[in-house]
Protein backbone atom coordinates (compact mmCIF):
# COMPACT_ATOMS: atom_id res chain seq x y z
CA UNK A 1 0.00 0.00 0.00
CA UNK A 2 1.47 3.33 -1.02
CA UNK A 3 1.02 6.60 0.83
CA UNK A 4 -1.04 8.55 -1.70
CA UNK A 5 -1.52 11.99 -0.20
CA UNK A 6 1.31 13.59 1.72
CA UNK A 7 2.22 17.25 2.05
CA UNK A 8 5.80 16.29 2.79
CA UNK A 9 7.35 15.09 -0.47
CA UNK A 10 10.54 13.81 1.17
CA UNK A 11 8.63 11.66 3.63
CA UNK A 12 6.37 10.40 0.83
CA UNK A 13 9.37 9.48 -1.31
CA UNK A 14 11.10 7.68 1.56
CA UNK A 15 7.98 5.71 2.53
CA UNK A 16 7.08 4.83 -1.07
CA UNK A 17 10.66 3.72 -1.79
CA UNK A 18 10.71 1.51 1.31
CA UNK A 19 7.31 0.07 0.42
CA UNK A 20 8.47 -0.54 -3.13
CA UNK A 21 11.52 -2.43 -1.91
CA UNK A 22 9.48 -4.57 0.49
CA UNK A 23 6.67 -5.24 -1.97
CA UNK A 24 8.93 -6.32 -4.79
CA UNK A 25 10.14 -9.18 -2.59
CA UNK A 26 6.63 -10.47 -1.86
CA UNK A 27 4.45 -8.91 -4.54
CA UNK A 28 0.69 -9.11 -3.96
CA UNK A 29 -1.26 -11.51 -6.14
CA UNK A 30 -1.92 -9.96 -9.54
CA UNK A 31 0.82 -7.32 -9.37
CA UNK A 32 3.31 -8.29 -12.03
CA UNK A 33 5.52 -5.23 -12.42
CA UNK A 34 6.56 -2.01 -10.73
CA UNK A 35 8.04 1.07 -12.33
CA UNK A 36 9.49 3.82 -10.16
CA UNK A 37 9.53 7.37 -11.45
CA UNK A 38 10.52 10.08 -9.00
CA UNK A 39 7.61 10.33 -6.54
CA UNK A 40 5.50 7.51 -7.93
CA UNK A 41 5.54 3.76 -8.14
CA UNK A 42 3.42 2.54 -11.03
CA UNK A 43 2.28 -1.06 -10.68
CA UNK A 44 0.77 -3.32 -13.29
CA UNK A 45 -1.93 -5.40 -11.63
CA UNK A 46 -3.64 -8.08 -13.70
CA UNK A 47 -5.96 -8.97 -10.80
CA UNK A 48 -6.84 -5.61 -9.23
CA UNK A 49 -8.64 -5.61 -5.90
CA UNK A 50 -12.15 -4.16 -5.85
CA UNK A 51 -11.01 -1.61 -3.26
CA UNK A 52 -8.43 -0.24 -5.74
CA UNK A 53 -11.06 0.00 -8.49
CA UNK A 54 -13.42 1.75 -6.07
CA UNK A 55 -10.69 4.25 -5.18
CA UNK A 56 -10.07 4.90 -8.88
CA UNK A 57 -13.79 5.46 -9.53
CA UNK A 58 -14.07 7.77 -6.52
CA UNK A 59 -11.18 9.85 -7.85
CA UNK A 60 -12.71 10.31 -11.30
CA UNK A 61 -16.12 11.05 -9.76
CA UNK A 62 -14.60 13.72 -7.51
CA UNK A 63 -12.89 15.32 -10.52
CA UNK A 64 -16.07 15.14 -12.65
CA UNK A 65 -18.25 16.76 -9.99
CA UNK A 66 -16.52 20.09 -10.63
CA UNK A 67 -17.91 20.00 -14.19
CA UNK A 68 -21.30 18.29 -13.76
CA UNK A 69 -23.98 18.41 -11.08
CA UNK A 70 -23.57 14.87 -9.76
CA UNK A 71 -21.21 11.93 -9.93
CA UNK A 72 -21.65 9.38 -12.67
CA UNK A 73 -20.92 5.68 -12.88
CA UNK A 74 -23.71 4.34 -10.65
CA UNK A 75 -23.89 0.55 -11.10
CA UNK A 76 -27.20 -1.08 -11.99
CA UNK A 77 -27.88 -4.78 -12.55
CA UNK A 78 -30.62 -7.38 -12.94
CA UNK A 79 -30.28 -11.13 -12.47
CA UNK A 80 -32.66 -13.85 -13.70
CA UNK A 81 -32.75 -17.08 -11.73
CA UNK A 82 -34.69 -20.27 -12.27
CA UNK A 83 -36.84 -21.91 -9.58
CA UNK A 84 -33.75 -23.63 -8.14
CA UNK A 85 -31.96 -20.30 -7.78
CA UNK A 86 -29.50 -20.92 -10.62
CA UNK A 87 -28.64 -17.85 -12.65
CA UNK A 88 -30.01 -18.08 -16.18
CA UNK A 89 -29.09 -14.59 -17.26
CA UNK A 90 -28.25 -11.11 -16.18
CA UNK A 91 -27.46 -7.63 -17.29
CA UNK A 92 -25.08 -5.09 -15.78
CA UNK A 93 -24.43 -1.48 -16.61
CA UNK A 94 -23.70 1.92 -15.19
CA UNK A 95 -25.72 5.08 -15.10
CA UNK A 96 -23.49 7.87 -16.35
CA UNK A 97 -25.50 11.04 -15.77
CA UNK A 98 -28.36 10.85 -18.32
CA UNK A 99 -26.94 7.79 -20.10
CA UNK A 100 -27.27 4.10 -19.41
CA UNK A 101 -24.07 2.31 -20.38
CA UNK A 102 -24.78 -1.42 -20.81
CA UNK A 103 -21.62 -3.37 -19.95
CA UNK A 104 -22.66 -7.02 -19.85
CA UNK A 105 -25.69 -9.00 -20.98
CA UNK A 106 -25.64 -12.77 -20.72
CA UNK A 107 -28.27 -15.47 -21.13
CA UNK A 108 -27.49 -19.15 -20.51
CA UNK A 109 -27.49 -21.37 -23.58
CA UNK A 110 -30.57 -23.21 -22.23
CA UNK A 111 -32.50 -19.94 -21.99
CA UNK A 112 -31.50 -18.35 -25.30
CA UNK A 113 -34.42 -17.76 -27.63
CA UNK A 114 -36.87 -17.53 -24.71
CA UNK A 115 -37.08 -13.72 -24.75
CA UNK A 116 -35.09 -13.43 -21.52
CA UNK A 117 -32.39 -11.24 -23.08
CA UNK A 118 -34.92 -8.75 -24.42
CA UNK A 119 -36.81 -8.79 -21.12
CA UNK A 120 -33.62 -8.05 -19.17
CA UNK A 121 -32.61 -5.25 -21.54
CA UNK A 122 -36.08 -3.69 -21.53
CA UNK A 123 -36.32 -3.82 -17.73
CA UNK A 124 -32.84 -2.31 -17.29
CA UNK A 125 -33.72 0.50 -19.70
CA UNK A 126 -36.97 1.13 -17.84
CA UNK A 127 -35.24 1.24 -14.45
CA UNK A 128 -32.54 3.54 -15.85
CA UNK A 129 -35.14 5.85 -17.37
CA UNK A 130 -36.91 6.04 -14.00
CA UNK A 131 -33.54 7.11 -12.54
CA UNK A 132 -33.20 9.92 -15.10
CA UNK A 133 -31.53 8.31 -18.12
CA UNK A 134 -32.64 9.60 -21.51
CA UNK A 135 -30.29 7.51 -23.65
CA UNK A 136 -28.50 4.17 -23.67
CA UNK A 137 -25.38 2.85 -25.36
CA UNK A 138 -23.73 -0.53 -25.67
CA UNK A 139 -20.90 -2.11 -27.58
CA UNK A 140 -20.71 -5.64 -28.91
CA UNK A 141 -18.74 -7.62 -31.44
CA UNK A 142 -19.73 -8.41 -35.01
CA UNK A 143 -19.88 -12.11 -34.06
CA UNK A 144 -22.06 -11.47 -30.99
CA UNK A 145 -25.26 -9.48 -30.59
CA UNK A 146 -25.43 -6.57 -33.03
CA UNK A 147 -28.69 -7.83 -34.58
CA UNK A 148 -30.16 -8.42 -31.11
CA UNK A 149 -29.57 -4.80 -30.11
CA UNK A 150 -30.89 -3.48 -33.44
CA UNK A 151 -34.04 -5.60 -32.98
CA UNK A 152 -34.39 -3.94 -29.56
CA UNK A 153 -34.32 -0.41 -30.99
CA UNK A 154 -30.61 0.41 -30.99
CA UNK A 155 -28.82 1.99 -33.93
CA UNK A 156 -25.18 1.55 -34.89
CA UNK A 157 -23.14 4.74 -34.64
CA UNK A 158 -19.57 3.48 -34.87
CA UNK A 159 -17.52 0.45 -35.83
CA UNK A 160 -13.94 -0.37 -34.91
CA UNK A 161 -12.64 -2.82 -37.55
CA UNK A 162 -10.24 -5.67 -36.80
CA UNK A 163 -11.22 -5.83 -33.13
CA UNK A 164 -10.37 -8.73 -32.90
CA UNK A 165 -8.70 -9.49 -36.23
CA UNK A 166 -11.27 -10.32 -38.88
CA UNK A 167 -14.15 -8.94 -36.79
CA UNK A 168 -15.39 -5.56 -35.59
CA UNK A 169 -16.39 -3.94 -32.35
CA UNK A 170 -19.78 -2.31 -32.87
CA UNK A 171 -21.10 0.69 -30.91
CA UNK A 172 -24.85 1.24 -30.66
CA UNK A 173 -27.14 3.80 -29.03
CA UNK A 174 -30.82 4.28 -28.28
CA UNK A 175 -33.09 7.00 -26.95
CA UNK A 176 -35.05 5.87 -23.91
CA UNK A 177 -38.57 6.99 -23.25
CA UNK A 178 -41.43 6.03 -21.01
CA UNK A 179 -44.92 5.97 -22.46
CA UNK A 180 -47.18 8.55 -20.77
CA UNK A 181 -49.87 7.15 -18.43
Amino acid sequence: MLLTQSRCWGFHYLVSTLLFLTQTVGQPSGVVAYVTMNRFNIELDLKPKQSCLDELAAGINQHSESFVEKAGFQPIALFARDKLGCMQGGIYGRINWSWLSVSLLWVSSDSRGSGLGSALLERLESEAAALGCAKSHVDTFSFQAQEFYIANGYETFAELPDYPDGHSRIYLKKSLWIAPN
